[in-house]
This record gives structure tokens, sequence and C-alpha cells, in this order.
């Protein structure tokens, strides 16, 4: 927590001084909002990361997903969720060449922690702390699959040095954000050497997962291939022929790119199962139509 009241201390700043300390020029973005889960990564993406058109992208999501609220009370983002978020973010990053280093969520200091949140509300998953691991090890089969990703796990340092976690057992201390700006160097170093790697761009119009169903994922993924940056219009259309959601994407780069749709209409409410019809369209292409059915 005291990453939003001195950022000067958190390790995004940090890394900002070891790097001019390096002599390495980089225009440094802090896109961050704290208390922030994959589901809310999925709606700011485009406009808060990927105008950015980085190089390189630090994403620390995951505490916030498995943390356990509500009525009846669950993780905020189910594992099966925030396996599928961060595959699908990592999918739209990578995909105009951007170099991913994903931080796994620290441990957690189970004793500090039980004395703000309710231990009896773990039990079912093994404890808190079995809890963080679960959601670290997707992040690491995900980066196992994806050459664009790379994945830092500090749990050893954080097991051994209590002075990393702060007062609630979860949130890194000053000590605990300069060891984390202190491990993510030398990556960030190797990164900016690196030629971009940019997967194979696509050659048409994809969609998935077909059925979407919406107790299952986040959002459908329509998938595309662009030339040069440029505007897009995605139009869908339900089985009686009208437009129910109009969304116009800015692609800043060239390569793959990806639009997510949560079922919603224009309006904000969701649609009815059923099958609609998507076509995409700009200025200098056009894709032929697809297909998805909802459920």
């Amino acid at each position: 927590m005291d990453a939003e009241y001195r950022p000067q201390f958190a390790f995004p700043a940090l890394i900002d001084s070891m790097l001019a300390a390096q002599g390495v020029t980089v225009t440094s973005v802090i896109t961050a909002h704290g208390g922030e889960t994959t589901e809310d990564a999925l709606d700011r993406i485009d406009r808060d990361v990927l105008s950015a058109n980085a190089d390189i992208v630090i994403f620390g999501y995951g505490s916030n997903d498995y943390f356990i609220w509500g009525d009846p009370p669950a993780s905020r983002v189910s594992s099966a969720h925030f396996r599928y978020n961060c595959s699908v973010l990592f999918e739209k990053l990578a995909g105009s060449g951007t170099h991913i280093i994903a931080l796994a969520p620290p441990p957690v200091n189970g004793v500090r922690f039980y004395q703000y949140f309710d231990s009896t509300l773990y039990e079912g998953d093994g404890g808190v702390e079995t809890l963080r691991s679960a959601y670290a090890d997707i992040l690491a089969d995900i980066a196992a699959e994806n050459e664009n990703v790379e994945l830092l796990r500090l749990d050893s340092a954080f097991i051994a040095d209590a002075q990393l976690l702060g007062f609630d057992g979860v949130h890194p201390t000053p000590d605990g954000h300069r060891f984390i700006a202190i491990a993510l160097l030398p990556r960030i170093m190797e990164a900016l050497v690196d030629e971009r790697r940019r997967p194979a761009q696509l050659r048409q119009l994809e969609v998935y997962p077909s059925p979407f169903m919406r107790g299952e994922v986040s959002v459908a993924v329509i998938r595309f291939p662009v030339d040069a940056p440029q505007e897009f219009t995605l139009r869908i259309v339900d089985s009686s022929g009208r437009q129910i959601r109009k969304i116009v994407y800015y692609a800043h780069t060239q390569g793959n790119h990806s639009i997510f749709w949560n079922g919603s209409r224009d309006d904000g409410t969701m649609v009815s199962s059923g099958a609609y019809t998507l076509s995409l369209q700009s200025v200098h292409q056009n894709f032929q139509t697809n297909r998805l059915i909802v459920f």
C-alpha cells in the first residue's frame, strides 16, 4: 500500500532510476491501478496500454484475483477465468511484438494476513498461501506456452525475508519493491536489446470461443491481422439483421490485434442466446464476416 502513497519507493520509479544510472534512456509509462483484477485489465488494455506501443510491458496481476469476498464468498476472479483472461491479454500484447514480463503474485504471510481477513474463507483452498501459489502456477503455465512472455517469481526471497512484505502480509514494503526492481532490471536490459518477436500474422478474421459460453469465459475474442496503424469498425448483428453492437477500435501497430466482446449491446444490456454475425472493416482492410454462437 506504500506504493500508492509513496510512488517514489515503488518498483517502477526505482527501475527508472536504475536504468538511468546504467545510461539507458527509456520512456516509462505507468498505467497501474491499485485493487484491479484481470477483468479490469480486459476493459482498459487498449486505451491505457496498447496505445503506448510499448516494447516491454510489466504485467502484475493475481493477488486481487484470488482474494476471496462476496456472498457466497469466492475468489474475485475464478482460477479458470484468471487463466483465460491472462491468455487473451498476453496474446493481445504479443500480437504487435511486445515483450511481456509477468510478475507472479508474491507469497502471502498468512499470520499477518489472517489478522485482517477471515481464515475460514480460505480453508477450502488449503489456505491463502496455497491459493496464491495456484494462481502463480497458472501464470507460469501460460508463460511457458508463449515465447513473448517470461515469468518472474519471487517466492524464495519473499518467503525467506519477512521484511519484504508489509503489515497485512500481502503488499510489499519499500524493501520489497527494491528487491522487485533489482530482479527486473537485468530482464529489462536484455529485452531492450533483443529484436522484437512478432508472431506469425493471421490471415483472416477469427472468433473464439464459439460457442461463447458467458458463464465460463469473460469475453469473446475477435482476432484479425493489421497491415498498418488504422481505425477499424466492428459491427455485431443479430439473426434478424439488426445491429446490436458497434465497436470502434484503433490499431496503433501492425501485427495481430484482437477486440474483446462481453456479450453486451450498445446500451449495456446483455444479448440473449443465439447466433450473431460479426463484420470488421476499415478504409484499407475488409474481412469476410464471421459467426458467433452465444449462450
